[in-house]
């Protein structure tokens, strides 16, 4: 019996997905040391957040940088 056009389209996204999993994994700092102070604020990161792995920013700061990337990204498409 042939395949089911949804059966190859379903394999297609598994594809996919593994690929973009995979290049988001190769750029991660997960693996790598945390710092001990923000590099923008130089406030101290807190000892249960730098388990994470590579952690460079505090919460704030973080969320602030991740917010300014976003706004830069939405420009682009624009």
């Amino acid at each position: 019996m042939a395949r089911d056009i949804l059966d190859q389209a379903a394999e297609l996204q598994e594809k996919l997905n593994a690929q973009a999993l995979a290049r988001q994994l190769a750029g991660s700092t997960l693996g790598q040391p945390s710092r001990a102070y923000c590099i923008d604020c130089e406030d101290a990161i807190p000892p249960l957040r730098q388990q994470l792995g590579g952690v460079t920013r505090c919460v704030e700061c973080e969320d602030y940088y991740q917010h300014a990337q976003r706004q830069i990204r939405q420009r682009g498409r624009g």
